[in-house]
């Protein structure tokens, strides 16, 4: 089996995007429902709370 380090990895794949011109999509939550939304506003609220930033940029 072959041990794959995701950062390596992660690079690896970026590199290549960058280079073929693909750019991904940002979600714009235009289609999230009510439920999503608050969800996420929840977890920003909580990771504000304990003084952090949010691990994601939620859009909603």
């Amino acid at each position: 089996m072959k041990t794959i380090i995701f950062a390596d990895y992660a690079a690896a794949l970026s590199q290549r995007k960058a280079t073929l011109g693909i750019e991904a999509p940002v979600n714009d939550g235009a289609r999230r429902t009510p439920e999503k939304r608050a969800l996420l506003q929840e977890l920003e609220d909580r990771q504000r709370a304990i003084g952090q930033q949010p691990v994601f940029q939620a859009r909603y």
